[in-house]
C-alpha cells in the first residue's frame, strides 16, 4: 500500500517484461561429441594426437583440465575454452599400449569446465567413449626374427652384390637410409621393404674386407 494506505494493485504487473533481456540458465552443458584428431592408426612414443570434445554450447575453462584413457594416459587441455570445443592433447608414456583407445570409465573429465551462466559440467559427461575409428598405442620396438643370405656361391669376391634379408616381428617403415654394419668393416645399404615386416639390404665388398664367414657387426 501506499502512505495513504491503498492497497497496491500488484495485479498491473501481470505479464510485464522489463526491457532488456535476462536469461535464466540452470541446465549444465551437455556433449555433442568427441573425436580423435588426424591419426594414422597408431601411435608411438612421443607421438602426440589431439581429442576434440564439443559441447552443446559455449564452455570456459579454469584451472587444470584433463581428459583420462583407458590406458591410463592423460589428455591434457591445450585450447577452445570460450567455444563449444575444447581441444585436449595426449602423448603416450611406458606402459600405455592399448589396441584402442578410448576415454576412462568413469569420472573421465578432471578439472573445473562451465558454461557461460556458471553451471558445471559433470565429470563423467565424456566417460566410457570409444571415438570413431581404431587408435592403437604400441610403444614396443620391433624385434628382429631373423637374418637371412640372398642367393649365393658361399663366395662373394669384390664388386659381387649380395642381398640381407631381415625380418622383425611386426611391419616397419624406413626413414633415412639405414644400412646394416657388417663385422668385416663392410655395410650393407637399404634397398627396398618398407612397410612390410621384412627389409632387403644390399652389400658388395670392397678390398680389404676379406672374412671367413659374414656376419652382422656386434654393435648395429
Amino acid at each position: 500500500q501506499d502512505v495513504a494506505g491503498n492497497a497496491a494493485r500488484l495485479s498491473s504487473a501481470n505479464g510485464v517484461n522489463p526491457s532488456g533481456i535476462l536469461v535464466v540458465d540452470t541446465t549444465p552443458p551437455g556433449l555433442s561429441s568427441l573425436r580423435l584428431g588426424t591419426n594414422d592408426g597408431l601411435l608411438g612414443s612421443g607421438e602426440p594426437v589431439d581429442l576434440l570434445v564439443t559441447f552443446t554450447e559455449p564452455v570456459s575453462v579454469s584451472g587444470t583440465v584433463s581428459v583420462g584413457l583407458n590406458n591410463g594416459g592423460v589428455a591434457k587441455y591445450a585450447s577452445g575454452s570460450g567455444s563449444g570445443t575444447l581441444v585436449f592433447n595426449y602423448v603416450p608414456l611406458a606402459g600405455q599400449e592399448t589396441p584402442d583407445i578410448k576415454t576412462a570409465a568413469s569420472a573421465s573429465l578432471s578439472g573445473v569446465v562451465r558454461d557461460l551462466a556458471g553451471n558445471l559440467v559433470s565429470q563423467g559427461i565424456v566417460d566410457n567413449i570409444d571415438p570413431a575409428g581404431v587408435l592403437a598405442v604400441d610403444l614396443t620396438a620391433p624385434g628382429v626374427l631373423s637374418v637371412n643370405y640372398g642367393a649365393n656361391d658361399g663366395l662373394l669376391a669384390v664388386g659381387e652384390h649380395l642381398t640381407l634379408y631381415v625380418r622383425f616381428g611386426e611391419p616397419v617403415v624406413v626413414q633415412g637410409t639405414p644400412k646394416l654394419a657388417l663385422q668385416n668393416g663392410g655395410a650393407a645399404n637399404y634397398l627396398s621393404g618398407s612397410g612390410t615386416d621384412t627389409l632387403a639390404f644390399d652389400y658388395v665388398p670392397a678390398t680389404g674386407q676379406d672374412t671367413g664367414d659374414l656376419a652382422l657387426a656386434s654393435s648395429l
